[in-house]
This record gives C-alpha cells, sequence and structure tokens, in this order.
C-alpha cells in the first residue's frame, strides 16, 4: 500500500507539481489550443472533480494568458455553472485566474495557473 505523503511524492516526481491524480494530463494553454472544462476544484476537500453535467461539453478555445488569467472563448457545447444566470452562448468569453486564494490555500508553492491546468483538458476537436 502507498502511504498519502509517498502517493503526493510520486505525483510530483511524474507530473512536476502537487496536482492531485484526477488531473494527470492537464492543459497545456497555449494560445489557440482547444480545451474541454473536466474539473472543478474543490478546495474543502482539496481535490479536483469531474464538473457537472452543464459544463461538461463545454469546449473552449485558449484566447491567451493575460497577466494572472486565462482569457476563452466558448466555441461549442453547453456552459451553464451554477453561478451564471442562464447558459453561455458561443463566442462568451471567460477569464479564469490562474491559481485563487482557495488553491494557493492548500497549495502555497503551486506552479503559476497549476489550478487552471488542472480544470481543463486539452484536445484536438470539440465534441460534436
Amino acid at each position: 500500500m502507498i502511504r498519502p505523503i509517498h502517493l503526493a511524492t510520486a505525483c510530483t516526481a511524474l507530473w512536476g507539481s502537487s496536482m492531485h491524480a484526477e488531473t494527470a494530463n492537464p492543459a497545456r494553454l497555449a494560445t489557440g489550443d482547444l480545451v474541454l472544462k473536466s474539473h472543478s476544484y474543490d478546495s474543502k476537500a482539496d481535490r479536483f472533480i469531474p464538473v457537472d453535467a452543464a459544463q461538461e461539453n463545454a469546449c473552449f478555445t485558449v484566447i491567451g494568458l493575460q497577466g494572472r488569467f486565462l482569457v476563452t472563448e466558448l466555441v461549442s457545447g453547453h456552459y451553464a455553472p451554477a453561478w451564471m444566470e442562464a447558459a453561455a452562448e458561443i463566442g462568451h468569453r471567460d477569464e479564469w485566474m490562474g491559481n485563487d486564494e482557495f488553491y494557493t490555500a492548500n497549495h502555497p508553492d503551486a506552479a503559476p495557473f497549476e489550478l487552471t491546468r488542472g480544470l481543463f483538458t486539452t484536445v484536438a476537436a470539440c465534441p460534436s
């Protein structure tokens, strides 16, 4: 049995950060990349969890990194997280903080955009 501290060390060795195994394939976040919103971050449990049905097919193109933010544009799918009053329309632009205060409270040595890379998965094409 692998002890938790050894698992964290193994994850760091394999993926180069303190990210959890659920995000073993974090997004590159390069300008022009297509990304799916694949996870949300649960700060109380300190883990990435799969997104709910209201976000699972949301496909974005990466517009770029601007300071501490990732800028994306919705190109296909349904994106209606609980905090939005209505579903986003195609072309909706959003800014995602690289690492928010909840993530950095749990991961003070996190690499820039570590949280955001864990929220998305890079894809070759958006789901149809």
